[in-house]
């Protein structure tokens, strides 16, 4: 569910059955998937080596959910790390 996908090609794409697989300097891989219609959007990101999940349900379509999620993350492991207030 979370191994990027095999092309034919022989080449591989960060996707996996609806997860999108990306990293952060700070928590390291993501698998996290997001969506919308007009009125809502949300988030739902794992942290996989941090050991950290963020979800966000909007009330709103206009919002950057994954920029605001990942800020969030970010937040905590500065906190984890001792940095944060």
């Amino acid at each position: 569910m979370w191994t990027p996908v095999r092309l034919a090609d022989g080449t591989s794409y960060p996707y996996g059955f609806g997860w999108h697989l990306t990293s952060s300097k700070a928590g390291g891989r993501i698998a996290w998937h997001g969506g919308g219609l007009p009125g809502f959007s949300s988030y739902f990101g794992r942290y996989l080596d941090a050991h950290v999940s963020v979800i966000m349900l909007t009330n709103g379509d206009d919002v950057d959910v994954v920029s605001v999620a990942n800020g969030l993350a970010d937040r905590c492991f500065e906190t984890r790390q001792g940095t944060g207030r």
